[in-house]
């Protein structure tokens, strides 16, 4: 099944990158990577012309329910 295949790939990617960074003796926490991953986010967002850019930037007009 390639699901599986690919779970495999993914999983051996990804010990490979951890024995690379332990070997370079670097660090990396989970909440610096997810916070990285959500600026990424909100750049291309910011970068974007649509409907969830103009809801951050309070852009949207309407009435507030209470």
């Amino acid at each position: 099944m390639m699901l599986e295949k690919d779970g495999e790939d993914q999983l051996d990617r990804s010990c490979v990158k951890h024995e690379v960074l332990h070997r370079v003796n670097e660090k990396r926490s989970i909440l610096h990577i997810v916070k990285r991953g959500k600026a990424n986010w909100i750049g291309y967002i910011l970068r974007g012309n649509c409907l969830i850019k103009h809801i951050i930037e309070g852009k949207i007009e309407g009435e507030r329910e209470n």
